[in-house]
């Protein structure tokens, strides 16, 4: 029996492969993005087009394996989501390094919902360990600069995360971090770092001590707790799926290596998620069907880790609750208040 045909509400959209920074753990850094994705950024009119067959998308999630706030056409991109009443974010994360202040002023303008910047470090000496070709202080002033047009413009959008990978080289500077996101009027957040062998953390159970801490949380996911990460990723298949620049294919936002069948943006959103490929594919992670050949899940440690566990995803009530509570915590200030409540005293 065919599955209730799919309409996702949220979709994940790369406004851009393409990266000044060379992050030494970075796939895009060694070139591998460009040779798999190819390097390129989203079309104002592709995103048009799309939202014009889609009336039923409320939200587009435009980071991914590049920096976004490198398109040319971030202006326009911005006016076109707003005009169809659909919020955009960036919490999958941006340098913040290359934004100008028209783009600025349009991120307030039109209402922007929320924007992660990765900043590893609390001085430009050890920010520059990891994000090689970045620059701390101009990161920082572009912050205070938009903040300062929310202020201006008396709106809270967009809400501002500061997120922190951590390394033996920065921990030392963890606590600094926090308090200048606090000042900064943005939500503080550790993550930690995908290669544990570059600049491994000195004092585990301090920074371990630290991710417990209101306002962070604990990013140990890949091969640890197979359930919690199908959770985390492969449920996009279903809630938010994604397509890179170019309207390709893509899934989920862990693949970098290749493309599913169709194009949203010639075959249209609807046909592509509810197409043969996909459903098998979301009946595979389910663990009702075997694993197809030739497709980016069989070769993804998640994939590999739930198919060694028999952990295989499971949708239903709890799957609700889960989605329920993230948009409370996102968007209703949860995530701020418990971080003032951990810090009283400290503005946010």
């Amino acid at each position: 029996m065919r599955a209730v045909a799919l309409r996702p509400t949220r979709i994940r959209l790369s406004a851009s492969t393409a990266c000044r920074l060379r992050c030494p753990s970075c796939a895009n850094a060694r070139g591998e993005i460009a040779e798999r994705l190819g390097e390129g950024f989203l079309r104002a009119e592709d995103l048009a087009g799309l939202l014009n067959a889609s009336p039923w998308v409320r939200e587009v999630e435009i980071s991914g394996w590049g920096e976004p706030f490198l398109n040319p056409d971030m202006r326009a991109i911005l006016e076109v989501a707003d005009r169809h009443g659909v919020a955009l974010t960036a919490d999958n994360g941006t340098t913040f390094n290359d934004v100008t202040e028209e783009v600025l002023k349009a991120l307030v303008e039109h209402r922007f919902r929320r924007v992660t910047c990765s900043i590893d470090g609390a001085s430009n000496g050890t920010y520059v360990k990891y994000r090689k070709g970045g620059d701390y202080d101009r990161v920082i002033e572009n912050v205070r600069r938009l903040s300062a047009l929310k202020r201006e413009a008396g709106s809270r959008y967009p809400k501002l995360t500061w997120q922190f990978v951590v390394f033996g080289h920065n921990e030392h500077e963890i606590g600094e971090a926090r308090r200048l996101a606090s000042e900064l009027g943005m939500v503080f957040r550790l993550k930690e770092s995908w290669s544990r062998d570059l600049s491994p953390i000195g004092d585990e159970r301090e920074v371990a001590a630290q991710h417990t801490r209101a306002g962070t949380y604990r990013h140990s996911l890949k091969l640890r707790r197979p359930d919690w990460t199908a959770r985390v990723f492969c449920h996009q298949l279903w809630e938010e799926p994604q397509f890179n620049w170019d309207g390709r294919v893509l899934g989920c936002c862990c693949n970098n290596q290749s493309f599913f069948r169709g194009n949203v943006f010639t075959d249209g959103l609807e046909e592509v998620v509810n197409g043969e490929q996909l459903e098998d594919v979301r009946g595979m992670l389910l663990g009702e069907s075997e694993p197809l050949e030739g497709i980016p899940c069989t070769s993804c440690d998640v994939f590999l880790s739930m198919q060694a566990s028999g952990q295989y995803l499971v949708r239903g009530v709890s799957r609700l609750l889960f989605l329920a509570a993230r948009y409370v915590y996102n968007e209703l200030g949860v995530r701020r208040l418990r971080q003032s409540v951990a810090m009283p005293g400290v503005a946010t």
